[in-house]
């Protein structure tokens, strides 16, 4: 195997992390590491995201998108049964 750059490994490290990332990847980054100590220290030091771990911030943030895609999803649903409506003629019904 050629040697990889550590910004390559770096982009890998979080799918590692997350445990996401295939078996090469996750062999190619281990074995990278066994040479080269910046990478195994952002390893160590790199932690997945916790949705437990989010501020009140982030959750404001994630509960005001849930919003905007539901009110989002209520109009186009709307505009669709009025378009279907109108599209069938049967309004005078």
């Amino acid at each position: 195997m050629k040697d990889v750059s550590c910004n390559t490994i770096c982009d890998l490290i979080p799918l590692v992390r997350d445990g996401v990332a295939s078996k090469d990847s996750i062999n190619m980054v281990f074995k990278h590491m066994e040479h080269c100590e910046i990478c195994r220290k952002e390893f160590e030091t790199f932690k997945s995201t916790d949705l437990k771990s989010l501020s009140a911030g982030d959750e404001n943030i994630i509960n005001t998108i849930r919003r905007n895609i539901l009110i989002t999803q209520v109009i186009i649903l709307m505009l669709g049964a009025i378009i279907g409506v109108a599209l069938t003629g049967s309004m005078g019904q």
